[in-house]
Parts: structure tokens; sequence; C-alpha cells
């Protein structure tokens, strides 16, 4: 469970992303801030873009716009990357496959763990099983998980996914629980 919980929370957000970010032209490039310059170059510093940024800001209101939204997608896309001095220091892409090779090997194997009862509107047993939507992980606690179903339940975990409960049991609950 913890592997599909990390490959929903790191993976799908970046694939499912419904505004794609690209790099502006030189052109626009040369007329942007600072930060923004360091940020678009070709091999930006992220420290320094860091710190460029926050004086920027310190100085100026902020407005977003498509700049300060790309440096956020970006500086959460190149976090596990940086080195030491800062740089952006991504491994070689065949490196990155014998790795995920690697990881592939030691990974059990996965098992249903629920939840598996879902209910009619009379709360009648319908199925014993049920299409997650949604899951959202507790920032403070990590064992604390919840997930949003097709027919509209929400289940709790507290033991970071081994066992859930149904905690919408009494709520009006229309369709599949998507946020």
């Amino acid at each position: 469970m913890r592997h599909f919980l990390y490959f929903c929370l790191l993976v799908l957000p970046a694939g499912l992303s419904g505004q794609n970010f690209y790099k502006p032209s030189p052109a626009v490039i040369s007329t942007l801030p600072a930060w923004a310059q360091e940020m678009y170059s070709a091999n930006p510093n992220v420290y320094r873009t860091d710190s460029l940024h926050a004086a920027w800001f310190r100085e100026h209101a902020l407005e977003k716009s498509y700049h300060t939204q790309y440096y956020k997608r970006w500086r959460r896309y190149v976090t596990p990357f940086i080195d030491a001095q800062g740089f952006v220091a991504k491994p070689d892409p065949a490196v990155q496959l014998l790795q995920q090779k690697n990881e592939n090997r030691t990974r059990t194997n996965w098992q249903a763990l629920g939840p598996f009862r879902t209910y009619d509107s009379n709360n009648q047993v319908i199925t014993d099983q049920t299409n997650v939507y949604s899951i959202d992980q507790c920032e403070s606690n990590p064992n604390i998980l919840f997930c949003g179903t097709e027919p509209g339940e929400i289940y709790k975990s507290t033991d970071g996914g081994t066992t859930w409960t149904c905690v919408s049991e009494g709520y009006a609950m229309y369709g599949g629980v998507t946020t």
C-alpha cells in the first residue's frame, strides 16, 4: 500500500497536470526579473534563484503570473536533484532505469486491503469492492490516510493503509468523492 501511496502522491500529480508549462522564448526571458532569468537559464542555480526570488518579492507585491506558477512547479520538480552547490544534477537516464528495475525487484506483491463493501442509498450492501477516486495523506501524521470512492463513501486509515474504516456512514453522499 505504501508503494501505491507514494506513486499516487509523487507520480500522478505531475502526470495528471491540467496545464503544461513551457519555457518562454529568449526574447521574453530577457524582459523578466533576475530570479526568472536565472530559473530559465540553461543551468540554473536553485539556491541563487531562490535568493533572487525572495529578494524580488520583498520589494514587489506578489502577483501570480505564468512565471510565479512555473517557479512553484519547477522548484518542486528539481528538489530531489539539487547538488551541494545548488545545481540540478539529474541522474543519467540509464542509471535511473537500472535503479527502477532494482526497486521493482524488491517490491512486495500487491494484495487487496479494502475497502471491500459498498452500499446503496438504503445502506444495503451492493458489492464487495469499490473504485478509489481520491486519496490523501495527513501532513502531520503520515499514518492517517483518507480515500474517496466511486459510490460516495469516505474511508479512513490510521495505520498507513493496512486497515480502513468507512467514516461517511450516515451522511448523504451522492456519487464519487473526487477531492
